[in-house]
């Protein structure tokens, strides 16, 4: 068993994102055994947000949370999330709309439609008026005027995907 712990994900992170091919596999290997711990993934989220983290480090975690998200949310996965992860992620993910790099944004934004498509609206009732107040507040709003597409790219995406 490896320890999740902040420092221990960003080192796997940053080993993923090397240009040496036996890091980078060494760094698989790490993330795949971290995936299986409890608070891997909300820390994965909370590197995609945090504007110190550099940009190739926040979108490796960004694209990981996506795709953990696809792997282990629904609870008939051979290893689901727990409640209190989900509740950090959910959480976590909506604050992605203070995300200024597009490719971390877009990762963030596919997490989130994701996972309102697997809780919406049974176990995540508050996701609509939350994802337009957090996309309102944004200061995203000032910078891109064709924000309101980006409000319900979350719902097209779960009607393409439904």
């Amino acid at each position: 068993m490896v320890e999740c712990s902040l420092q221990t994900v960003s080192q796997a992170i940053v080993a993923a994102c090397s240009q040496d091919y036996v890091q980078v596999k060494q760094a698989e290997q790490m993330i795949s055994q971290l995936e299986l711990e409890q608070n891997f993934f909300p820390i994965l989220a909370e590197l995609c947000i945090d504007s110190s983290v550099p940009v190739d480090k926040r979108r490796m975690s960004a694209i990981c949370l996506k795709n953990g998200v696809t792997k282990f949310w629904r609870t008939m996965s051979p290893h689901p999330l727990c409640k209190e992860d989900k509740d950090k992620i959910k959480n976590i993910a909506l604050r992605c709309y203070s995300v200024e790099i597009k490719e971390v944004f877009d990762q963030l934004l596919e997490s989130v439609a994701k996972i309102s498509r697997y809780e919406f609206p049974k176990t995540w009732p508050e996701f609509v008026p939350t994802q337009v107040q957090a996309s309102l507040n944004s200061s995203l709003r000032e910078a891109c005027p064709c924000l309101a597409c980006f409000i319900f790219c979350p719902f097209f995406y779960i009607a393409a995907y439904s």
